[in-house]
């Protein structure tokens, strides 16, 4: 290498240029990553919320047919060696993977568990008929079956090829009295709990002080028969939604042939999603994810909506924005 060059190379690198493209580099790397990290949640979490088709699988368990109902999930390929070292079988001859389905099979007061793994080489039919309903549900997770009847106060109202209208129409009515009672009972409700937890707490205060008086304690009691007064009414009002709300139930055939009842109040949607066409379930696609973003979590966090962890942490960042903010700059 001539001087001229050693020179060049030199100033170069006393510039600092080598460093402002390494930083430069580093940050472009970064980038990429959160991007990817990014694109891969997205592509593997959005999927979820779309209706997928609800499956009847017919297959041989110990020479037994049976059947199942629910929604495929995901599948493997295990080894054969370890497949039959696990104890789950004997790979078919010829074989050197077995490919096993996980489905999705809900009914847990039937079942007992969410999730069942079926061996492919075991399915001897699937179907995915039309009239198979999806019921999500406040407790005990998803529900699929084919509804049979629908019952007002235990007397049926509805049944075969009417029963699925009457059963949507009277799970809106159901839903419309749910939103009465949690605007009820976090509104006019809640208002009276704070104004007589205030009132008690001024008692106490002027207690501490030493300034209460008989004039005063008086008072703040009158004050209280008033709000339990207005208090009796809206518990009266809501005695009677909750009455109402618990009206309707609809009975449903599952995958064993047995009828299982089920209270419309403990319904939040129902779906036939085999009978849903790109658009229909495009629909549905939106309106899960948005109750995904602005609903409550539900049953110790497993089902329901994020809507509080979202608020929380923007709250955070906004609180440490402010507080950091003066300090950096």
């Amino acid at each position: 290498m001539s001087n001229k060059s050693k020179s060049t190379f030199k100033d170069w690198w006393k510039s600092g240029t080598p460093w402002i493209w390494l930083n430069a580099a580093a940050v472009s790397a970064s980038i990429v990553m959160v991007f990817g990290l990014l694109a891969m949640i997205a592509i593997r979490g959005m999927g979820h919320f779309w209706p997928s088709d609800i499956q009847q699988l017919s297959y041989t368990e110990n020479s037994e047919q049976i059947t199942l109902i629910g929604e495929l999930i995901e599948s493997e390929n295990i080894d054969a060696e370890r497949y039959h070292e696990s104890g789950l079988g004997i790979a078919p001859d010829g074989n050197e993977y077995v490919k096993r389905w996980l489905l999705k099979t809900g009914n847990r007061e039937i079942l007992t568990s969410d999730f069942r793994w079926i061996d492919d080489h075991q399915i001897i039919k699937t179907e995915t008929p039309d009239d198979l309903v999806l019921v999500e549900r406040v407790e005990w997770g998803n529900f699929y079956g084919y509804v049979q009847t629908v019952e007002q106060d235990g007397k049926v109202i509805a049944e075969a090829d009417t029963a699925w209208p009457e059963l949507v129409a009277r799970l809106n009515r159901v839903n419309d009295l749910h939103d009465q009672i949690k605007d009820l009972e976090r509104g006019a409700i809640g208002a009276i709990n704070y104004k007589l937890e205030r009132l008690r707490l001024l008692g106490k205060k002027q207690e501490i002080e030493g300034i209460a008086t008989k004039e005063s304690l008086a008072d703040i009691e009158a004050q209280k028969q008033v709000l339990f007064s207005d208090y009796e009414v809206l518990r009266t009002e809501l005695s009677a939604l909750h009455t109402a709300i618990k009206r309707d139930s609809a009975t449903f055939k599952v995958m064993d042939g047995r009828d299982v009842k089920l209270e419309l109040a403990n319904m939040i949607s129902v779906l036939q999603p085999n009978n849903l066409n790109v658009f229909e379930k495009l629909g549905h696609y939106v309106i899960n994810f948005y109750n995904f973003m602005a609903e409550d979590p539900r049953e110790a966090n497993t089902e329901g909506g994020v809507f509080p962890a979202i608020f929380g942490t923007v709250i955070m960042v906004l609180l440490m924005s402010i507080l950091v903010t003066p300090l950096g700059v």
